[in-house]
């Protein structure tokens, strides 16, 4: 039986049972995507560390005026996590003005209603958390 070249590496992954015409091509641009993310998030968390390092007198002030070692980690985890969620919220606003003019130049009809499922709402504030958090740790 002849495969095609597109579905072969799904076929094979499937053991040869059932193919599932899932197109690899999709499963490129997911990889890319996470990829992207991935990058975005490791920029991030290193322009955090450098925003920390020139906050290094505001840190000194506080530790002289008599602030805790917990009131500065505590400090440095709001913020990243608030600005964290900021942008996610305006990337939101940004897909939502764009993607019409996306789909009229590629003559599709993508769809991203994020609020039709709760749990795209859930998974987007724990990635947003995640990512302050883990842009906060090192600085802090």
């Amino acid at each position: 039986m002849l495969i095609p070249s597109k579905i072969y590496v799904i076929y094979i992954l499937f053991n040869r049972s059932h193919i599932n015409h899932i197109n690899v091509i999709n499963c490129k641009w997911r990889f890319i995507c996470i990829l992207l993310i991935v990058i975005a998030t490791v920029n991030y968390i290193n322009l955090a560390t450098a925003r920390a390092m020139k906050r290094a007198r505001e840190v000194g002030i506080r530790k002289v005026m008599g602030a805790s070692k917990r009131q500065l980690i505590m400090q440095f985890l709001g913020v990243s996590i608030l600005i964290t969620l900021i942008s996610a919220l305006i990337s939101i606003a940004v897909v939502e003005i764009i993607l019409p003019i996306y789909n009229d130049a590629l003559m599709r009809d993508i769809g991203f209603d994020i609020i039709s499922k709760p749990i795209n709402i859930v998974l987007l504030l724990i990635g947003a958390i995640l990512i302050g958090v883990l842009a906060a740790v090192y600085p802090a």
